[in-house]
């Protein structure tokens, strides 16, 4: 993942990061990125921060109706 300025030039670049959506906060520092390992992570490329901020994890419940044949 990188950070580019409005000319797109790189600033700043994060290596092993699958991104799949991504948005900014108002504080134009702070970029929320859901990633392939199913985390919302907030990344702060000024300063070269990261944290994990919510980890999704999928639950499948199935039941059977006695009624169904």
């Amino acid at each position: 993942m990188c950070c580019q300025d409005v000319d797109g030039n790189r600033v700043s670049k994060l290596d092993g990061v699958r991104v799949q959506c991504v948005s900014c906060l108002p504080d134009n520092r702070t970029v929320l990125a859901a990633d392939a390992h199913k985390r919302v992570r907030a990344y702060v490329f000024d300063d070269q921060q990261d944290s994990t901020l919510v980890y999704v994890v999928v639950l499948l419940a199935v039941s059977v109706d006695p009624r169904s044949g």
